[in-house]
């Protein structure tokens, strides 16, 4: 039943229970009423059966008064004791009669009874003259006074009783038939009075309830339940909505109730607003889930399962271990858990795994949601993809450790060109014979590192070699078909290939350099590059920098000119360390 069923109920029922105690209060007082009737009127016989009574035993008596002094003692005696018993008597029939008469019946009841009373002290002064008589023993006169003066008296007295009562009787009967009459016209009336009023104050309750109570109610018990509504399918015009709230006109304690519960109702609009566009901003740029006390995910957001390639309903029942990688160790894990179970607030960074398998990384915030027992309700996780920033860290990683390298290397180079220039700049140019019929005079360097192409190209040119460098395979292969060379210098690195692709594909086509003497150049000594080169159709490996005994050495394999030691001498004295 609702409040305002239950307040109609409740006023109804006191309605009921007044009218029932009105009835009441009009039948008890008819029956009281109807009881005292019934009371005078029993009175009013009694009255009447005691004072015929009365006369009755006068007359028995006087009459036949006797000579005998002792026996007219005792009769005088009886009847004075009956006389005092008539005067009790006529007081309480008159107040009898008064009872059970109202109005002219009463005056005239009354009336009669005072002419009864007259006669009756009459006949009892005159019984009083008999009895003196007798006593005086003038039985003769006693028994005319008597016969002529009392006895007429007292039958007149018994018949005018009887008839008076008779009279009375009736007065009584029909004044009684009008007092229950008016008493059931009344008791009607106020039935009616009773049935109206009752009839009216429902109304009237009924319309001041529904005014002031069941409207103002249903309101706000609408309002209530489409906010609510609204905020269950997170629409965006809870605040709005919030803010059309009217307050109710009722200016009393329901209506200042009223008034609160609208202020409550607009307030949770609002903050139902702000929650929401901090939900959209949140599901924007970031990934949300919930977890409860056993870490079983109960919400995730659309950006989880974008990210992490799972359903909503492959998420929820599952716990976090789904999407747990191997990047981090199980101490790890167990550290974050021991942190929020114990309320505190995680921070860090997490490798994850997808659904293909992929991993991506998240900075992680989870906060747990306490009860009030102080243990943890719910954990709440907010992650950022960070994938592309860890992915640019490692790469700038591996730029640094490519660049350390490399300025190791140029710094070795640059080391050895030095340790090579100096040799050079102590040695006097000279030409370097091929062959035993030929002198070196144009030489192909193929070289992509520019320190060691120059110091190359620095020592060659004292020797009074034409020098041409490329630094390609494509564009060795097409100089070394248009031009013929006596030496080419090839390094194994270059920017587009392998070294080695260059001796094989001109040994292996015809071309002006396919019998040409090919040196390798490598950056170190390396038994596997050395057997490489050698299978590619190269001579000689030379180990950078380019230095005249190397240079020898690597010529004398194929010249018959047998090399001066005075002058190998000299070169090794003129090395430094």
């Amino acid at each position: 039943m609702t409040l305002t069923g239950r307040i109609r109920a409740i006023v109804g029922a006191a309605l009921l229970l007044t009218a029932v105690v009105i009835a009441a209060a009009v039948g008890y007082g008819f029956l009281a009423a109807h009881r005292a009737e019934q009371s005078d009127d029993r009175r009013f016989r009694e009255a009447f059966g005691a004072l015929a009574t009365t006369f009755a035993q006068l007359q028995t008596i006087t009459r036949g008064v006797t000579t005998d002094h002792a026996e007219v003692e005792r009769t005088r005696l009886r009847f004075t004791e009956l006389a005092a018993r008539m005067d009790t008597q006529f007081d309480d029939y008159r107040r009898a009669v008064t009872l059970a008469t109202a109005g002219a019946e009463q005056h005239a009841q009354l009336a009669a009874i005072a002419g009864l009373d007259a006669d009756w002290r009459l006949a009892r002064a005159g019984a009083s003259r008999a009895f003196a008589l007798a006593l005086r023993e003038q039985q003769a006169d006693a028994d005319t006074l008597y016969t002529h003066e009392v006895e007429p008296l007292l039958h007149g007295l018994i018949a005018r009783l009887s008839t008076q009562v008779e009279d009375g009787f009736a007065g009584a009967e029909t004044q009684r038939h009008a007092t229950v009459e008016s008493l059931y016209v009344g008791s009607t009336v106020a039935a009616l009075v009773g049935a109206l009023a009752l009839l009216g104050g429902t109304l009237a309750v009924g319309y001041v309830v529904r005014r002031q109570v069941q409207v103002p109610l249903e309101k706000a018990a609408a309002h209530s339940r489409y906010l609510l509504d609204a905020i269950a399918r997170g629409d965006q015009h809870v605040a709005a909505f919030a803010e059309r709230l009217t307050t109710p006109v009722n200016d009393d304690e329901l209506g200042a109730l009223l008034t609160t519960c609208n202020l409550l109702v607009r307030r949770l609009g609002e903050v139902a607003g702000d929650a929401a566009n901090i939900n959209r901003a949140l599901d924007a740029a970031a990934l949300v889930s919930i977890a409860d006390s056993a870490g079983v995910i109960t919400y995730v957001n659309g950006l989880f399962c974008q990210v992490s390639g799972y359903r909503v309903d492959e998420l929820q029942g599952a716990t976090h271990r789904l999407i747990r990688s191997d990047v981090h160790p199980p101490t790890f894990f167990r550290e974050l858990w021991r942190t929020i179970a114990t309320g505190g607030t995680f921070h860090g960074e997490i490798c994850n795994r997808r659904k293909d398998g992929s991993h991506y990384w998240v900075a992680t915030t989870i906060h747990p949601i306490l009860g009030t027992d102080g243990r943890p309700r719910h954990f709440i996780s907010i992650r950022h993809d960070i994938t592309k920033r860890k992915q640019a860290e490692l790469a700038l990683e591996h730029a640094r450790a490519d660049a350390e390298r490399a300025r190791a290397e140029a710094e070795a180079t640059l080391a050895e060109a030095s340790r090579a220039v100096r040799v050079l700049c102590a040695e006097p140019p000279v030409l370097m014979p091929v062959t035993a019929n030929a002198v070196l005079r144009r030489v192909l360097l193929v070289e992509a590192n520019p320190v060691a192409a120059l110091t190359a190209r620095a020592y060659l040119g004292r020797l009074g070699c034409t020098v041409e460098h490329v630094t390609t395979v494509a564009a060795a292969l097409a100089r070394a078909r248009a031009t013929r060379f006596e030496l080419l210098l090839i390094a194994l690195r270059l920017l587009d290939g392998d070294g080695c692709a260059v001796s094989l594909t001109l040994r292996a086509e015809p071309g002006p350099n396919r019998a040409t003497l090919m040196i390798a150049l490598a950056a170190r000594e390396a038994g596997d590059a050395r057997l490489r080169c050698l299978a590619a159709g190269m001579t000689e490996v030379i180990v950078l920098p380019l230095t005249p005994m190397a240079l020898q050495r690597a010529l004398a394999i194929e010249s018959s000119t047998p090399v001066d030691a005075g002058d190998v001498g000299d070169e090794r004295a003129a090395e430094p360390g």
